[in-house]
């Protein structure tokens, strides 16, 4: 049997798209979304998965290069790869405590150090030699300038390669970071089609704006800065033309 240009064979190396979800479903649909964190979302504003997939993220990041020697930038975020010379963990009163790293940079021998605090079980991560990549923002702490609370990577589980674009978000009070990130991308990858773009595509297009499934899938799952950019106006949009539509209900209610 002949295969048409119609009708072409799948591509078995191609990635499987995901299931798309309904946008109007409540946030307790997504994997791990329990009843306290229901309402910890709720309490922000987010109810449903079209919620999440229009919260922008509060900035963006790009992984930086590995530093090949020291010291670490004066500010900013810096990245660093390297074997630890030593871990060791202060508490300090009640449940307060401070684990840290010195590391010796593959590159020059340079040691850096990094600092987390309120993670005891840290310690347990950074036996001495062990080669780790660390990725985060400089701090200036007692001891002179460090790396505070940095991501961590190894062999076994890598950081995202150097110039990667990865959106971080302020999550609401009780919720990590990172989990409330996978919400919102998994809410994205999976609702964006559905979601309904009610501008005009000319208006859009006199504004140099994406339509709305384009924006989220750009907010949350970025292929440039510029494209990020254009997202977050896009979904910043959505708030304002909701509460042009509150001011006109409350005006015509008046009448």
């Amino acid at each position: 049997m002949s295969t048409s240009a119609a009708d072409p064979d799948p591509d078995p190396d191609a990635p499987e798209r995901p299931a798309e979800l309904d946008p109007s479903a409540p946030v307790e649909d997504l994997p791990g979304v329990g009843p306290a964190r229901a309402r910890a979302l709720k309490e922000a504003g987010l109810v449903t998965l079209g919620d999440l997939c229009l919260h922008a993220p509060a900035r963006l990041v790009e992984w930086p290069h590995p530093l090949e020697e020291g010291p670490l930038p004066d500010e900013g975020r810096a990245r660093v790869r390297g074997a630890v010379v030593d871990a060791r963990l202060l508490r300090i009163r009640g449940r307060q405590s401070s684990v840290t790293v010195r590391l010796r940079l593959d590159g020059s021998g340079d040691e850096v150090r990094a600092v987390w605090w309120n993670q005891p079980w840290m310690k347990e991560r950074f036996p001495a030699g062990r080669a780790v990549d660390l990725s985060g923002a400089v701090h200036k702490g007692r001891s002179g300038l460090e790396l505070l609370n940095p991501a961590v990577g190894s062999e076994e589980e890598p950081l995202p390669n150097p110039g990667t674009l990865q959106p971080e978000y302020d999550a609401p009070k009780g919720i990590g970071d990172a989990t409330f990130a996978g919400w919102c991308r998994t809410a994205a990858a999976r609702c964006a089609e559905r979601m309904a773009e009610h501008v005009p595509p000319a208006l859009l297009a006199r504004a140099d704006l994406p339509d709305l499934p384009t924006a989220i899938r750009e907010a949350h799952d970025p292929r440039s800065i510029p494209a990020w950019e254009a997202a977050r106006r896009r979904l910043a949009l959505v708030g304002l033309l909701r509460l042009q539509a509150q001011l006109v209900a409350r005006r015509a209610g008046r009448g």
